[in-house]
Parts: C-alpha cells; sequence; structure tokens
C-alpha cells in the first residue's frame, strides 16, 4: 500500500495521503469561491442578454445506437444508421398526424420519461446537453424537430410543450450567473486561476515565510508555474 501511494501521489503514508486529499479539497473549494469574486458585473449582464433563457418545458424521443465501444467500426456505422432511419421513420409519422406522446411510447428507449409520453418537465442550459438545449430554445411552442438530433448515445426528437417568461435581472438572477460564469472559469481554467487563488488566500490571511530561503525557493516555485502556463 505505501509503495502504492508513494508511487502515485508521492507521499508515504496513508495518513499524509488522506492530508493530501484534505488540502486539495480544500485548494478547490477556495478556488471555487475565489472565481465568483473575480467575475465582472458586465460578464453577469453580457450572459444575461446573450444566454439567459426561461424554462423550456420538453418532451422527447430517444433512439440509442445499439452498438458498443467495443464494436468493430461497421458494427458502429451500421447500429448508427439503423437509429438515424428510425428516428427519421418517427419525424414521419408524426409528420402524417401521429401523437407525440404515442411515438415516445412506442419507440423512446428513456424509461424514465416513455412512459410518460416522453415528458422530461423543465429544463434550462446545463441541464441537458447544448445541442439540444439550443435546439429546444429555436423551437415553438407545440412544435417538434423536424431533423433527428445526435446525441452521445444515439438520436433525438424534441418537443417543445411551454416556454416560460426569461426571469428578471436581479440580485437573484445574477448570483445565478455569476455561480454560472465561475463554475465554467474553474472547469476550463489552465492553472491560471488555481495559482491566483492560491496566492488571494495567502494574502487573505497574511500568510508569509519567516525562513527568507524558503520564501525564495515559493516565489521561484510560483514563477516556474506561471512562466509554463504562459
Amino acid at each position: 500500500m505505501e509503495a502504492y501511494i508513494s508511487y502515485y501521489y508521492g507521499v508515504k503514508s496513508v495518513n499524509e495521503l488522506k492530508e493530501y486529499f484534505r488540502l486539495s479539497y480544500r485548494r478547490q473549494q477556495f478556488m471555487s469561491d475565489y472565481s465568483k469574486t473575480v467575475v465582472k458585473d458586465k460578464e453577469i449582464e453580457t450572459y444575461y442578454e446573450d444566454m439567459t433563457i426561461g424554462d423550456i418545458t420538453l418532451s422527447w424521443i430517444l433512439i440509442p445506437v445499439d452498438a458498443t465501444s467495443e464494436d468493430e467500426s461497421d458494427i458502429k456505422n451500421k447500429a448508427d444508421a439503423e437509429a438515424l432511419a428510425t428516428a427519421k421513420e418517427v419525424i414521419k409519422k408524426l409528420d402524417a398526424g401521429e401523437k407525440f406522446a404515442d411515438m415516445a411510447k412506442k419507440y423512446s428507449k428513456d424509461t424514465a420519461t416513455a412512459n410518460n409520453g416522453g415528458a422530461v418537465g423543465k429544463v434550462n442550459r446545463g441541464m441537458i446537453a447544448d445541442n439540444l438545449i439550443e435546439e429546444a430554445i429555436k423551437l415553438d411552442v407545440n412544435k417538434y424537430s423536424k431533423k433527428p438530433i445526435k446525441t452521445s448515445e444515439g438520436y433525438a426528437i424534441l418537443l417543445v410543450t411551454a416556454k416560460d417568461d426569461k426571469p428578471e435581472f436581479n440580485d437573484t438572477t445574477k448570483s445565478s450567473i455569476r455561480e454560472t460564469i465561475a463554475a465554467e472559469m474553474v472547469k476550463n481554467d489552465d492553472g491560471t486561476l488555481y495559482l491566483e487563488s492560491l496566492e488571494a488566500l495567502r494574502s487573505k490571511y497574511s500568510m508569509t515565510f519567516k525562513d527568507s530561503e524558503l520564501s525564495e525557493d515559493y516565489t521561484e516555485y510560483m514563477n516556474k508555474q506561471k512562466n509554463s502556463i504562459g
């Protein structure tokens, strides 16, 4: 056990490993909190104007590609073609007047929604795949997608049954947008935000090195980290 954790984590004991995880968690948590403080008001306003939408009440029919990642490419391609053909067939039936709920019960493989006519409920950005929410935004109420939408597991057909108004630009909305932007910053961080948050943490608690040599080593280390990012 000790050899394993030393090789993978650079520590010598289980207790040191626990401390490593504890510190890592606290650093990540502080970076998450710090990221919210650097989100600018203008970014929040722009996000509200360009990205904020009201909840969309959605139903869908999900048709999976019947293949696994271990299958040969020709098997995957055949399964994909079959799923696409099925999705197109469903859309033709909808065009001919078939009810969406009936088609969902018959064709959708999403067991959580199929028996309920494909009803998903209210969705918004971040709740479903980006390409699905973008398609839902474009659809008018009581309209369904006229082309199958590619998903990570197959193809989807969407039906929008209601759209809520865009929320007002108030403190609650601003706070929610700030958290969304901050979470994206953390997710896409190349290391810059992490280093900035560590320096902010040291500044917040007036943390200094009493040993001048250790202080110089730390400064050199941080500069190397910054240069490796740049």
